[in-house]
């Protein structure tokens, strides 16, 4: 583990049953769990069921982004913030590969109204992880965005880590990523790891506040 130059914490730390934890990955787990239910609206009102699709940065010489995975969840309502979903423990997370990620945890999303990323809230180990990404969309078939491959993670301590630089590196190398880009991922990674750094800041306390009423 290293430090930036503003002091805080750079790192490659395993994390809560994360993708940065290998020993942590999921098995394949086709078919449904008994906590999924379908995505039977394109309304995001409080009290429905909604699609989310993340995908990764377009190939070179394409346009659509990749897809990465995607999932029903709950939507729980907006606030000044943006609009908070549910994802309960057991719930599906179906991978582009055909493989699919269980929720070991409750967990709410936070889709921001502006803003270069979406978080969630989990329940168990009392985190927070942050995909730095473009800004989430809500659109037909639910909301979508592409993750960028920069996270951050701010553990039940209040230490915040910056993880998966150089994920985010190969990315920009390999799929041409443009330099406005580059420049908004990286200004919205700095900003959150301020912010999250806060125990009194109001997205901070929102997010737990609206998983304890979920």
């Amino acid at each position: 583990m290293g430090r930036t130059a503003n002091g805080r914490h750079r790192s490659r730390r395993r994390l809560p049953w994360s993708r940065s934890n290998p020993d942590a990955e999921p098995q394949a787990m086709p078919g449904s769990c008994r906590r999924r239910r379908r995505c039977f609206s394109r309304k995001d009102e409080a009290g429905m069921r909604i699609g989310v699709r993340k995908g990764k940065w377009p190939l070179p010489g394409t346009d659509a982004p990749r897809p990465a995975a995607e999932w029903d969840a709950l939507v729980l309502g907006a606030d000044e913030f943006g609009t908070w979903l549910f994802s309960g423990e057991g719930e599906v997370h179906r991978k582009a590969d055909g493989t699919s990620v269980v929720l070991p945890s409750d967990g709410v999303q936070l889709l921001p109204r502006t803003g270069w990323w979406a978080a969630w809230w989990w329940r168990d180990d009392r985190w927070i992880s942050v995909d730095i990404c473009t800004p989430p969309t809500l659109g037909e078939s639910g909301w979508s965005y592409t993750d960028l491959e920069l996270d951050l993670a701010r553990l039940a301590d209040g230490t915040v880590l910056l993880v998966d630089e150089e994920e985010f590196e190969q990315t920009v190398a390999e799929c041409m990523v443009p330099q406005a880009v580059v420049t908004a991922a990286r200004a919205a990674a700095s900003d959150l790891q301020t912010r999250l750094a806060s125990a009194t800041e109001p997205v901070v306390l929102a997010g737990w506040e609206w998983l304890e009423r979920a």
